[in-house]
């Protein structure tokens, strides 16, 4: 007994045969989405050297909000922020990043701007902090970086510090180093801040080392100077080889970038006028022959 005629046979067999490619071509939803703003995987996280993601590439401006004392903070191991030109805004009440003893935070090519807390710095340093091609602007509070406690440090290059607002008799509106703390400041531009206080200040047995390129101007207070208090001398090394370039500084990306686009024109000029000066000599040769 025939069951399925010849052409409804052929039909099934063709529907059999198509099942698993149709089966493949369905799109897979994943069951762990990153959550959290930006790419952080949550909204509020304290990093350690066992946590899954060490490096945040941003790609879109993120803003970092709450009410607690701190937004990242990088206990232990090192967190690097790989920035792109793009924009942290900072919380009214809290440190954009907070990095203890153990810890070593990495920032490069980002500007952080927004905080407005009078008591805190935007980033607060006992472990370490390295910071390339930076931004810290219109943020109001102890300090955009403070640095402090043995073994502290922070080496900022190409840093810029703009429109920051400190109070109180000493608080730094820029940068601010004490208790055995060091800053290495290479190429910095340093405008527009204002405080009752320093701009930039060294404490108790706080040191700064200045090199490179620096720009101070604009700024309301003493510009860079020393406070006795507490233990210990403080130290500033200014070694600072005069005013940085008004246009502010290149980034390493943006350095390639230029220097490539610079080698691409000069070997395509020098094509060109080889080429043009081979037909010249080809035309001319030419034409000398056919004439004798």
């Amino acid at each position: 007994m025939k069951l399925f005629t010849a052409p409804v046979r052929t039909v099934l067999l063709c529907c059999l045969f198509l099942i698993p490619f149709l089966t493949v071509s369905v799109p897979v939803q994943s069951q762990t989405p990153t959550p959290g703003p930006c790419g952080l995987p949550q909204n509020r996280q304290t990093w350690t050297s066992s946590t899954t993601q060490t490096t945040w590439t941003m790609t879109t401006d993120c803003t970092f909000s709450t009410s607690q004392g701190y937004y990242i903070r990088v206990s232990s191991g090192t967190f690097t922020v790989e920035g792109g030109n793009h924009t942290i805004y900072a919380d009214h009440n809290a440190r954009a990043f907070t990095i203890p003893s153990a810890g070593t935070l990495n920032l490069r090519n980002v500007t952080i701007r927004g905080l407005s807390s009078g008591t805190l710095p935007l980033i607060n340093v006992a472990g370490r902090l390295n910071a390339t091609d930076v931004t810290l602007r219109n943020n109001t509070g102890q300090a955009t970086v403070n640095v402090g406690g043995s073994g502290s440090r922070a080496d900022l290059t190409n840093i810029q510090v703009l429109n920051n607002t400190a109070s109180g008799n000493i608080n730094s509106s820029a940068l601010r180093v004490t208790n055995g703390g060091v800053i290495n400041l290479e190429n910095a531009i340093i405008t527009g801040n204002s405080g009752s206080g320093y701009v930039v200040g060294v404490y108790g047995n706080g040191r700064i080392n200045i090199t490179g390129c620096l720009t101070m101007s604009g700024n309301t207070g003493t510009a860079l100077a020393s406070h006795s208090g507490g233990s210990g001398t403080p130290v500033i090394n200014n070694n600072n080889t005069g005013v940085c370039p008004s246009g502010g500084f290149l980034s390493a990306a943006n350095m390639t970038a230029t220097a490539e686009a610079n080698m691409t024109a000069t070997a395509e000029a020098n094509m060109t006028a080889t080429a043009e000066a081979n037909m010249t000599a080809t035309a001319e040769a030419n034409m000398t022959a056919t004439a004798e």
